[in-house]
C-alpha cells in the first residue's frame, strides 16, 4: 500500500475501504508525495528534527487508540513486512 499510494483501513477517518491518496494529493500540490505508517512518520521526523536528532538509531512509541510505534535502525527506516515493524500488533 505504502508503494502504491493507498490506505485500506483508516478507521479514524472512517475509510474501511481502500482509497487511493497519493495521485489526488500529488496532482492537486505539484509537490513529491509519499504515503507511510503514522508512527513511522513520526520516527523520521524525530530522527531529523526532534529528540534523536542525529542519531542512527532511534525508537519512537506512540500511545492513543493503541500502542505503536516507529524504529530507525543505521539511518534506516524499518518497515517489516507489512509497514507496522514497531507495531504492537503488527496490524493498522
Amino acid at each position: 500500500m505504502r508503494k502504491n499510494g493507498t490506505v485500506i483501513r483508516a478507521y479514524n477517518l472512517n475509510w474501511s475501504t481502500l482509497q487511493l491518496v497519493k495521485e489526488p494529493i500529488k496532482g492537486g500540490t505539484s509537490i513529491p508525495f509519499y504515503i507511510d505508517n503514522d508512527a513511522n512518520v513520526k520516527a523520521l521526523g524525530e530522527s531529523w528534527k526532534g529528540a534523536g536528532e542525529g542519531g542512527d538509531n532511534v525508537v519512537f512509541v506512540t500511545l492513543g487508540t493503541g500502542v505503536g510505534g516507529g524504529v530507525i535502525a543505521e539511518g534506516n527506516l524499518i518497515h517489516g513486512k507489512i509497514g507496522t515493524a514497531a507495531s504492537a500488533t503488527g496490524v493498522v
